[in-house]
């Protein structure tokens, strides 16, 4: 049988402010690579048949959908904060490719 060490015979002397620190200054660094990144056109005809389909009639069927299951679901639980999933769900698939779009076509000055 395997057994797992505890997590406390790992504490290397880090101070969690430290993690926080370091996991910050990464994500600023991935961020800075995104925003240069936003200037290739390669997956522009994919990216376009997307968007489409998510502002079109497919990202209302899903709306849609999510929101009859969360209701169902609710229902079923008797608690209709399923629902509010659904409509979470519809809101992200309708506006979320133009935010999106919008964050990836920002000009930093």
């Amino acid at each position: 049988m395997v057994r797992a060490l505890p997590l406390k015979s790992f504490n290397f002397g880090i101070s969690k402010k430290a993690v926080v620190t370091g996991l910050v200054m990464a994500g600023i660094v991935v961020a800075a690579q995104v925003v240069q990144a936003g200037n290739d056109a390669t997956f522009n005809v994919a990216l376009t048949m997307i968007t489409d389909w998510l502002e079109g009639s497919l990202g209302k069927l899903i709306a849609i959908a999510g929101l009859a299951i969360g209701l169902v679901g609710g229902i079923a639980r008797g608690n209709l904060m399923a629902a509010a999933t659904g409509v979470g769900m519809a809101i992200v698939g309708s506006a979320g490719p133009a935010i999106l779009t919008g964050v990836f076509a920002a000009v930093l000055p």
